[in-house]
């Protein structure tokens, strides 16, 4: 019986680079991700930071901003408008911070938080669910 012959491997150099490459690419995309998410982010306090200035100045609410329910978006004229003598012409006095929420999966419940303040002190938060920023829906409100 003849004896088998031995397989010499000698490109290995392949083998290596492969979980290299692997690891590599799926950093980039982490980071393509959290660039998006961030910008998504912005975008949204930019639109509700537009809102209560449009609230204070009688103008229209940016387009991209949702209100499935009258009594929303009526509730969050009437909670900022007592504070826009405040807000006279300072634009470092109103603010918006934008968390994400944990229940927005599979397009259901809230994915973002927004809460407004004006000179450091909350005046309302948001529920809202965000595909796009050009499509955020407000959900709810509450007081802080």
């Amino acid at each position: 019986m003849p004896t088998p012959e031995t397989i010499q491997l000698k490109h290995r150099r392949p083998r290596r680079l492969l979980p290299l490459l692997i690891v590599v690419v799926a950093g980039g995309v982490w980071v393509w991700g959290v660039q998006q998410n961030r910008s998504l982010d912005q975008a949204i306090a930019a639109d509700v930071k537009k809102a209560a200035y449009a609230t204070c100045n009688s103008t229209p609410m940016p387009a991209s901003l949702r209100w499935p329910l009258g009594t929303l978006k009526s509730t969050f004229a009437e909670t900022i408008q007592p504070h826009c003598e405040a807000m006279n012409g300072h634009a470092e006095a109103l603010t918006t911070h934008v968390v994400r929420g944990e229940h927005g999966e599979e397009g259901v419940g809230e994915t973002h938080f927004a809460s407004v303040s004006i000179d450091g002190t909350p005046i309302i938060r948001l529920r809202l669910h965000a595909t796009s920023d050009e499509e955020v829906t407000v959900l709810g409100w509450s007081l802080p």
